[in-house]
C-alpha cells in the first residue's frame, strides 16, 4: 500500500535477481496486494516455480502495527493487540 511498485513489478524484480525464493507481500490493513501477487503467479507458472509468495497484512491495532503472515483474509483494524493476534 505504500510501496514504490506494484505486486507484479515486485515479483518480476525479485525473479530477475534470482537470489530470493520466498517473499512476503504485505499492505497496511488489506490483503489486496497479496491477492494480486497470488493471481499473478497463477497466470505465470514459470515464476511460481521460481518464487513463493507469503500472503500477509500489516494490521493497525490500537497498540501499534502487527504483521500477520500466511493470512487468507483481512483482520479489522483498531482492535487491541491481543484481539488482533487472536484474529490472526
Amino acid at each position: 500500500s505504500d510501496g514504490m511498485c506494484s505486486p507484479e513489478m515486485l515479483i518480476n524484480l525479485v525473479a530477475a535477481e534470482d537470489r530470493l525464493r520466498v517473499i512476503a507481500i504485505t499492505d497496511h490493513d488489506t490483503m489486496a496486494g497479496s491477492f494480486v501477487a497470488r493471481d499473478y503467479l497463477e497466470r505465470f507458472p514459470e515464476l511460481a516455480e521460481q518464487l513463493e509468495i507469503v500472503p500477509g497484512v500489516e494490521i493497525s491495532s490500537r497498540d501499534g502495527h502487527i504483521l500477520g503472515l500466511w493470512m487468507e483474509r483481512d483482520v479489522p483494524r483498531g482492535l487491541s493487540a491481543a484481539d488482533t493476534v487472536a484474529a490472526i
